[in-house]
């Protein structure tokens, strides 16, 4: 970098003394050789662009720097969502990302137990539904499934909690038994639940 700033300078300094040269010849110098006062400009001069060149120099640095970070930054952030994501899916054993086919594949395990709760899109125990197992939970309900559920069949010894916000939240009820309608402030509007 010191290399690059004396070549500049160097350069600088050479392109200046022709300059310097027209104008002490212009101002009716003898011999051609300007006053004292001249010939420091060019030298002044060339501190100034030394200086100029080191504070453009520092600017680009700190912008690369301060670009670096942001990337950092961006990178932490989807890490961060990643591992958040993963949580939410795993939570309490519950392995099932909400999909159709991990719903399917976790209501086919919980219905080959003695204890299983299922959830139902209508009353009566009708319509698409998925099961569970004591032990799992689902504190943020799928698309397909929040504010959906409408009757909950419970088999053997299970209890379920529904809530009507995320995070086990809100409005809570907890059924040890079958419900085949769900009280009015509870039908399709269950946002998470958990099963004991």
């Amino acid at each position: 970098m010191n290399g690059n700033i004396m070549t500049i300078t160097a350069l600088f300094a050479m392109a200046l003394q022709p300059m310097a040269a027209e104008a002490a010849s212009a101002s009716g110098f003898p011999d051609g050789t300007p006053p004292a006062a001249m010939a420091v400009a060019p030298a002044e001069m060339r501190e100034h662009s030394f200086i100029v060149l080191a504070q453009n120099q520092n600017q680009n640095q700190n912008e690369n720097q301060s670009g670096n970070a942001n990337q950092n930054e961006n990178q932490n952030q989807n890490q961060n969502q990643n591992q958040n994501q993963n949580q939410n899916q795993n939570q309490g054993g519950t392995s099932s990302d909400g999909s159709p086919a991990a719903l399917s594949s976790a209501t086919s395990e919980a219905l080959k137990k003695p204890s299983h709760a299922c959830f139902y899109e209508a009353p009566s125990f009708k319509g698409a539904r998925f099961c569970v197992e004591p032990g799992q939970q689902r504190t943020t309900l799928s698309a397909g499934w929040n504010d959906r559920i409408s009757s909950i069949e419970i088999v053997g010894k299970v209890r379920v909690t529904v809530c009507t916000n995320t995070g086990l939240s809100g409005t809570c009820e907890v059924y040890g038994a079958s419900v085949e309608a769900l009280p009015a402030a509870m039908d399709n509007s269950v946002s998470s639940w958990k099963a004991q």
